[in-house]
């Protein structure tokens, strides 16, 4: 007797099992699939495929057949289908590579609900070379200003920014006019050879030259390469001429103990700054300072100035008050010096001499004077400068009132009517005294002026001076 025993069993939530994988190889893909071991009807439920390809291949096809008692849902990525029939392309995949399908299916009817999947590829095998681009790019560099004569600096980077070897790079550099190779050499091109030049590698050049001429020297640098395009940059110099003009002023003749000026004149004749100029100045040590208009440095006979910038065009003026006791040619030296390298030095010389100051004085011994009464004229001459004079000559002249009648003093007098004249003295002295004496006397009433002149080789034009004496 046979018994046939059946139990249902109702769930109110549906649970999902997980079946064991189930995976093929079909030539170099493997292909896998995994899906729940019971669902219920009408319960959606997910089918994970995944794709792995064994060796790079191309042209790969997933297909997957479904049971009649299922339904598409949908899939990620998206399935063409076909009735019952799933399928996925892919163009190519590499080997190691893996493809996921997530597949969502809905159970139509009660009994076994099943997928059976298979795959197809073409095999390939692949050989690559890479082709890559050597790619040049130079940049050069250098001073905005120079001046004549001075050494210019360039610095030249050459760089590979490619992704192949850039082969057989040249250097190749203009230099213009307003430049030069060197002192001896003027040449107008420079070759050097850079070798090759790896990815991402770069190269260093320096390049000296010398500024020769004022203007705005451009210098121009070339890259080749056998398998690279030429490229080139420039670095623009602005050349500017040093100048500057060193003056110093002073008098051709000076006088003992009184001010002199000298004038230290510094002009910027070039179209350069001068910058940390040091100016020097060097005196006689017969000569002494009282005044600067510029304070400088220092003391005695040696001053100094410093001046950060002295812009081109621009005067800088000093003047320099002496002062000297004693006679002779005494010199002022004045030298500078500047960061560029600049030199220049002046000087000026003055002779010193002293100078006669003459002061003449004239006295009566007795005044008021009665008709036939005498008196005594005492004349004082004082050398009150700092030099000698020369041929002193003392000339006095009488009114109608008073007559002469005798001289004597430092030199021989002679009287001639109301006229009394002395010998010259020769050689007078600073600060050296002399004295005539004429003697005279009253003839006739009345206010008298007497008058004497002086001259001598400092007093061209006569000096006079007078007295007065009443005769009763």
């Amino acid at each position: 007797m046979k018994y046939l025993c059946i139990l249902l069993v109702t769930l109110a939530v549906p649970f999902t099992l997980w079946a064991d994988n189930c995976s093929v190889t079909v030539g170099s893909m493997e292909i896998s699939q995994s899906v729940p071991d019971k669902v219920s009807i009408g319960e959606e439920y997910v089918n994970n495929i995944e794709l792995r390809a064994q060796t790079n291949v191309r042209r790969v096809q997933a297909v997957v057949f479904l049971s009649p008692n299922m339904e598409y849902v949908k899939s990620v990525p998206p399935a063409e289908q076909t009735g019952d029939t799933l399928t996925w392309n892919y163009d190519q995949m590499s080997a190691g590579e893996k493809q996921g399908v997530k597949l969502w299916l809905r159970a139509a009817s009660e009994g076994e609900l099943t997928t059976c999947a298979t795959v197809s590829s073409i095999p390939v095998c692949c050989a690559t070379t890479f082709a890559g681009k050597a790619t040049l790019v130079v940049e050069k560099t250098g001073p905005a200003t120079a001046t004549v004569g001075q050494k210019v600096t360039y610095t030249i980077i050459v760089k590979n920014t490619g992704s192949a070897a850039a082969r057989d790079v040249k250097l190749i550099d203009r230099v213009p006019e307003e430049l030069a190779y060197s002192k001896t050499q003027d040449r107008k091109e420079i070759r050097h050879s850079l070798g090759n030049l790896q990815p991402g590698a770069s190269k260093t050049f320096t390049l000296s030259l010398f500024a020769v001429a004022r203007g705005t020297a451009c210098n121009v640098v070339e890259i080749t390469s056998s398998n690279a395009e030429t490229v080139s940059d420039q670095a623009c110099t602005e050349i500017r001429q040093l100048g500057a003009e060193l003056v110093l002023q002073c008098r051709n003749v000076s006088y003992i103990g009184k001010n002199s000026k000298n004038s230290l004149i510094i002009r910027n004749t070039g179209d350069a700054p001068l910058t940390n100029a040091v100016v020097v100045v060097n005196m006689s040590d017969k000569l002494k300072v009282t005044k600067t208009s510029i304070p400088g440095e220092g003391y005695g006979s040696r001053l100094t100035w410093k001046f950060d910038e002295i812009k081109p065009g621009e005067t800088k003026t000093i003047d320099i008050i002496v002062i000297s006791k004693h006679k002779g040619k005494h010199c002022v030296e004045a030298s500078m010096k500047t960061a560029e390298g600049l030199q220049k030095s002046a000087n000026c010389c003055t002779q010193w001499q002293g100078f006669a100051a003459i002061l003449i004085e004239m006295i009566d011994t007795e005044d008021p004077l009665i008709v036939n009464e005498e008196t005594t004229y005492i004349i004082k001459i004082t050398n009150q400068g700092t030099a000698d004079d020369h041929d002193v000559k003392i000339h006095v002249q009488f009114p109608q009132e008073i007559s002469p009648i005798s001289a004597s003093g430092a030199t021989r007098g002679t009287v001639e009517g109301k006229r009394v004249d002395f010998q010259a003295y020769a050689v007078f002295r600073p600060k050296q005294i002399i004295e005539f004496r004429v003697r005279a006397k009253g003839v006739s009433t009345g206010d008298a002026r007497v008058r004497v002149f002086l001259t001598s080789e400092l007093l061209k034009k006569p000096v006079p001076e007078e007295e007065s004496t009443h005769v009763y």
